[in-house]
């Protein structure tokens, strides 16, 4: 039944997105193709705007779909389906992770074809030069990693977030409010990510992440604030740099615990949902 949960969304992210997603290809291909001429930075500022627009809405599409197949009207089938709320929420969880690499994938390419027919000869150039290569070789594994757990981080980020914030302002305390619940439950929630993200600056204890695959570890725990630093230094006698960056603890320790958290709420939350 989960795998029915997810098809199901997927499909109605398909019917929800087909003709804003069609609209903003149009004018990408149309920008693309005018990059190389003379009405490029017109063409690059469509572009790129054509690119916002598809990704706002693929988010609006997701957080909207979750709010009404929960507590709108289309909601009431989906509770007398006999699963239990946990696989209601892991559905949600895993169509929007689906949709949500979609997007990134439609953006990182979108973006990626735009820049390259703008720059022209001298993206050719800077190919023929290898310094791509020399960036990736510069980054390494650990850069990439980096990279790959930021893009999942988001999404659980994201996901936490708006699913605690329309379960919460649409509970009965706050359901009289409709979106207003909704809305004070979020700016409850950015305001204490903020103090949160505040102390970290201020606490002496920072995860530092190497992003130099040439230095000799790959990260570690220092009792310094988070920091990002470059610092020249010689390798085998090589002229090299070791490049970091530092992610707060306590940050770090409130994001990992806020999405525990969130989860138990919301799955409450969806316990709770009376269909009368």
């Amino acid at each position: 039944m989960l795998a029915k949960l997810i098809v199901l969304d997927l499909k109605i992210y398909g019917k929800m997105l087909w003709k804003p997603l069609s609209i903003c290809l149009l004018v990408l291909i149309a920008s693309i193709s005018a990059a190389g001429s003379s009405l490029y930075s017109i063409a690059l500022i469509a572009g790129l705007f054509s690119l916002l627009v598809a990704g706002g809405f693929i988010l609006y599409v997701m957080i909207s779909h979750y709010a009404r197949h929960f507590y709108g009207d289309q909601g009431y089938l989906i509770h007398t389906l006999p699963v239990t709320p946990a696989q209601r929420l892991w559905a949600k969880f895993i169509s929007g992770f689906l949709l949500y690499i979609v997007a990134a994938l439609i953006l990182l390419s979108g973006a990626y074809f735009l820049m390259r027919t703008a720059l022209g000869e001298a993206y050719d150039n800077f190919i023929k030069l290898g310094g791509l290569k020399i960036i990736v070789n510069y980054v390494g594994t650990p850069g990439l990693l980096l990279f790959l757990g930021i893009i999942l981080f988001m999404y659980l980020g994201l996901f936490a977030n708006y699913s605690l914030s329309i379960s919460l302002g649409m509970n009965k305390h706050l359901q009289r409010f409709r979106s207003g619940g909704i809305a004070i439950v979020f700016i409850a929630i950015f305001a204490v990510q903020q103090l949160v993200n505040f102390i970290s600056q201020k606490v002496p204890l920072s995860l530092r992440i190497f992003l130099n695959p040439r230095w000799y570890k790959m990260m570690e725990i220092v009792t310094q604030a988070p920091n990002i630093y470059e610092e020249p230094l010689r390798h085998h006698g090589i002229p090299s740099a070791t490049v970091y960056t530092d992610i707060g603890l306590f940050s770090l320790f409130y994001s990992l615990a806020f999405l525990v958290i969130s989860f138990v709420l919301v799955h409450r939350e969806l316990k709770r949902i009376n269909l009368r």
